[in-house]
């Protein structure tokens, strides 16, 4: 994502989310850092289904009065992700669905219709 200066869409700060690197709650810390500024929110975390909803959700709320994004990277499929309340996926050189297909074969990170 080059270029996230002040004039992006993505906004001047961009969250990576990394919970094994907080020493608080996560939804603590993406919400410090849209307090300063930070629009955009990458969700990363390897969870189960249930756990990766709950946590969108939480994140959704503190970026949506903002006007601000939430980006769901990896799995799951853009459907999935679009449920979880994603504006964007993001997804890796190669994913593949849990049966194993091929989805996708270039990095893509594009909204979700």
């Amino acid at each position: 994502m080059v270029g996230a200066g002040a004039s992006s869409p993505l906004g001047p700060l961009l969250v990576l989310t990394d919970r094994t690197q907080c020493r608080r709650p996560l939804a603590q810390v993406v919400g410090a850092a849209v307090e300063r500024g930070a629009l955009t929110v990458v969700l990363r975390e390897d969870l189960p289904d249930a756990g990766r909803a709950e946590l969108a959700e939480q994140l959704r709320a503190l970026v949506e009065p903002v006007g601000g994004r939430l980006v769901v990277a990896g799995p799951p499929l853009p459907h999935v992700a679009a449920a979880l309340g994603a504006d964007r996926v993001a997804l890796g050189a190669v994913h593949r669905d849990r049966r194993g297909v091929v989805v996708q074969l270039r990095s893509v990170d594009g909204e979700l219709t």
